[in-house]
């Protein structure tokens, strides 16, 4: 079985690259973000404060050969505004969500994802806005949290 350690490990036994963009309202950047996937040829892409409602459905922010996961702020951050995290992944991965290492507090907004590779333990891709209004301690215990659920 092989250990993935880090990004690089992916990257060269896997040939994966994987983008993370602070996108600051992906709805009306979508054709921006399209290309940065054709561009980049990265297997997922993670975007931050993608200031995704109810409103904007699925199908009006999806892109051909990627699934897509999304974790929009809610009321239990006790904000209305901005914030949420999604993942464009390539449909050709098998990823699942995994939703007891996903949350959305006033302090830390977090998307969870299992990749599952052939002859390796689990991969999570952890997608993670902070707030800045947000409390450092609470955002750092949060992730100590998650951390420890996927350990």
């Amino acid at each position: 079985m092989c250990d993935v350690k880090s990004i690089d490990e992916l990257a060269s036994n896997y040939g994966m690259t994987f983008v993370h963009w602070n996108c600051r309202s992906l709805f009306p950047k979508l054709e921006e973000v399209i290309h940065l996937i054709e561009s980049s040829c990265c297997e997922c892409l993670c975007l931050s404060e993608t200031w995704l409602t109810p409103v904007i459905t699925d199908g009006m922010i999806s892109i051909p050969n990627h699934l897509l996961f999304r974790s929009d702020r809610d009321k239990s951050s006790n904000k209305t505004k901005g914030g949420g995290v999604c993942m464009y992944v390539k449909e050709n991965l098998s990823v699942s969500r995994v939703d007891n290492a996903s949350m959305c507090t006033m302090d830390i907004e977090v998307l969870t994802l299992n990749l599952k590779l052939t002859n390796t333990r689990p991969v999570y891709i952890i997608g993670i806005y902070r707030p800045p209004s947000g409390n450092i301690v609470n955002f750092i215990d949060n992730l100590e949290e998650i951390i420890c659920r996927l350990s």
